[in-house]
């Protein structure tokens, strides 16, 4: 009856979590032909290029804190005041780093031409970094609640997905596009921060040790996540620094919208964590390890049909999305279409298996091998091929980190 009960659980959060990655990604994926169309694909290649230069920062705020902190969380779910002490720390750590995020962000902008030029929309962009900091999606993962929070997301990015349509207009009105997606996320993580206070009684405590032994947990992690990010996300930053606006904006299209059909894996992936934390924990490695390949099986399946789906369909949702040709984005989109295989693997045997058995070291040494080749050959091919290059790095660092991964799980279920 037991695991009957954890079964329902799980599959509850799978739902809540497939309706909120819904609004994180599907409902700014409906914008995305507006935009395109309306700003053109320069701006939009422009406000992209914005938008990974903050997403840097968001990835340090968040210090791994979005997996040390939930699988903390999860462990430890039964214990009302550590929870506030996990949640206290976690919170002053985040917010000493939006500070320090604000300051050399400014002083990037203000130091070079190619950001002062148009720093209203950086600055823009970065003003998600503080509803980033107050939305605890940790603590409602870690507890799996994600209700309580689900609803409320949803109408939130439904609102501010309607203000793109009322408010942008013309090709001048880019620089309303970041500001209304900071917005979004700032007035989410208000409403958020505010359910976590009252509905788990968090009562906010300071202790300098707590908050050490956050910065600890989170260290390996962190360094995972930002060289994850480095490659998953910043290569639309790197390409913008060799290569013209217009190969960004065709690379960032057709990257956004390969995550985003990955993205419904994530609810699957982002359920398991925190249940298989706690199952892990009890179990031997090599047990888990035959836990993870009989979830693979299913996964398989899935993600070779998505994949193919996007391989062979590429030039028909380029011109639904564009309502013209664009045979480069076409190019980029089949040459990524592999990173939902690859890359979904990777969260699956990385971030759910090895994180989970205690080889955060492992995952973060291999992560931080293969975004050290990905800056080498984004920044080489970008330079030749533009946005084919960055699309050929992005699928081949996947699977480089694939290969690693894999070995790894391979010799510790044969050990």
């Amino acid at each position: 009856m037991r695991l009957s009960e954890d079964k329902k659980l799980v599959f509850k959060n799978i739902i809540f979590l497939g309706l909120m990655q819904g609004a994180n990604y599907i409902l700014p994926f409906i914008t995305i032909p507006y935009l395109v169309r309306t700003i053109g694909i320069d701006k939009y290649g422009l406000v992209a290029f914005a938008q990974s230069f903050a997403a840097y920062f968001v990835i340090f705020t968040d210090y791994g804190f979005s997996l040390s902190a939930t699988k903390l969380i999860s462990i430890n779910r039964n214990d009302s005041k550590k929870i506030s002490e996990i949640f206290s720390s976690v919170l002053y750590v985040k917010l000493a780093f939006v500070i320090f995020s604000m300051i050399i962000s400014t002083i990037i902008i203000f130091s070079f031409k190619k950001f002062y030029n148009e720093y209203e929309i950086f600055y823009f962009s970065l003003l998600v970094l503080i509803g980033q900091m107050l939305f605890p999606v940790w603590l409602f993962q870690g507890l799996e609640k994600m209700k309580y929070i689900t609803l409320t997301n949803i109408l939130i990015k439904l609102i501010f997905t309607l203000c793109i349509f009322v408010f942008i207009k013309q090709e001048k009105d880019y620089l309303y596009v970041p500001l209304i997606n900071s917005l979004g996320f700032l007035i989410g993580g208000l409403i958020a921060f505010y359910i976590a206070i009252k509905q788990f009684n968090i009562s906010l405590t300071f202790s300098f040790e707590n908050i050490k032994h956050q910065l600890l947990e989170g260290w390996h992690l962190f360094l995972a996540l930002l060289s994850t990010n480095i490659y998953r996300n910043a290569n639309t930053f790197f390409l913008g620094l060799v290569s013209t606006n217009t190969a960004v904006g065709y690379y960032a299209l057709t990257s956004k919208i390969v995550m985003s059909l990955q993205a419904l894996m994530s609810p699957i992936g982002q359920s398991l964590y925190p249940h298989l934390s706690k199952k892990y924990h009890n179990i031997s490695k090599k047990d888990a390890v035959k836990n993870l390949f009989s979830i693979a099986r299913y996964y398989v399946l899935i993600l070779f049909l998505i994949m193919l789906f996007v391989f062979v369909f590429s030039g028909f949702i380029i011109k639904i999305i564009s309502a013209k040709p664009m045979p480069e984005a076409v190019i980029d989109m089949r040459v990524l279409s592999f990173v939902i295989l690859f890359g979904s693997f990777n969260y699956l045997f990385g971030t759910i298996g090895l994180i989970n058995l205690n080889f955060e070291r492992y995952f973060t040494k291999s992560i931080v091998f293969v975004s050290i080749f990905d800056i080498i050959i984004c920044l080489i091919l970008g330079y030749f091929l533009k946005d084919l290059g960055a699309s050929i790095a992005f699928s081949l660092t996947e699977f480089i980190l694939f290969i690693l991964v894999l070995n790894k799980i391979l010799r510790i279920k044969n050990g």
